[in-house]
């Protein structure tokens, strides 16, 4: 591992090395071991799997360097190693661009996770993030949701010969930023619920009943997004109603009191809602300038 870490560029951090060295060498979970054996065997691009130059450094361990250089690494941290495992991938294909946006994007996930974590721990439920195995925390991690399947715009597969856009990179990943805006909404409304199951459940009714759908997301939208799993369906349900709120808000601060009808599913900004992070990015500051008016939704920033 000391070998890979002196191949990363602008190694300067020796701080963050000594966070890193104190997680391999002090852990007592033997998922640690496995993390970081898969991280060295696995972290450093083949050159001969893409069309293009790729880093000839270790990118899983670049990011969890770049974790270390922001955040305290606690002693068994897998949580922090499967943002680094599988976000490697994105700082081997990426541009200096997409690099930079994984670096904010994987600190910014990690202090999420942490966040999420100890309000769980406050609730007393019987589940916890930290506590899941690596798997589960691996799939976690993982932002990018069915963005390797086939039937989605851009999936990963097309960039073995192309290197991804900065526009790609957004359109394949959740922005923490809009995690952060959907968990304090689902906790405003009361969403959550004793099981995941139930949680799910709840909050699609919930969605559905504001945007009054009479189609289901797992078909074609009007451009043509499939969604391919319930993590990805959910985060873009939630995104609607959150868009919907935030521009009624809006338009009723400009008229008044005037009723404003919720728009139908299929009169929601699709392309919007699914290709910018941008809006995800500034949904909390948008929320919070809003809830200043009386009739701003109940939504914490």
């Amino acid at each position: 591992m000391a070998k890979e870490l002196r191949r990363l560029p602008d190694l300067t951090n020796v701080t963050a090395v000594a966070k890193i060295a104190y997680l391999a060498l002090n852990a007592t979970n033997p998922e640690v071991k496995e993390a970081f054996e898969l991280m060295i065997k696995g972290g450093t691009p083949d050159p001969k799997e893409f069309s293009y130059a790729v880093p000839n450094y270790n990118t899983e361990l670049q990011v969890l360097y770049w974790l270390a250089c922001q955040n305290e690494l606690k002693r068994d941290d897998t949580l922090a190693l499967a943002v680094a495992m599988v976000n490697g991938l994105w700082v081997t294909m990426g541009n200096e661009q997409i690099r930079q946006a994984v670096h904010n994007d994987t600190n910014a996930l990690l202090r999420f996770g942490r966040e999420t974590s100890d309000w769980q721990r406050g609730a007393r439920l019987r589940y916890n993030l930290e506590d899941y195995p690596l798997e589960a925390k691996v799939a976690w991690a993982w932002t990018g949701s069915g963005s390797a399947k086939w039937g989605v715009p851009k999936p990963l597969r097309d960039y073995v010969s192309i290197r991804p856009s900065t526009e790609a990179y957004e359109l394949n990943t959740v922005s923490p930023d809009g995690l952060s805006a959907i968990r304090e909404y689902v906790l405003s409304k009361d969403l959550e619920k004793a099981s995941v199951l139930d949680t799910v459940d709840s909050i699609e009714t919930f969605a559905w009943s504001k945007l009054r759908a009479v189609s289901y997301p797992y078909e074609k939208d009007p451009q043509g997004y499939v969604f391919n799993d319930n993590a990805d369906y959910l985060f873009h349900l939630l995104m609607s109603v959150l868009q919907t709120e935030t521009s009624e808000v809006e338009t009723r601060h400009q008229l008044g009191t005037a009723e404003i009808e919720t728009p139908k599913l299929g009169e929601t900004s699709w392309t919007r809602i699914l290709a910018s992070r941008e809006d995800s990015r500034n949904l909390g500051a948008s929320l919070s300038d809003s809830s200043r008016g009386p009739a701003a939704p109940r939504v914490a920033a």
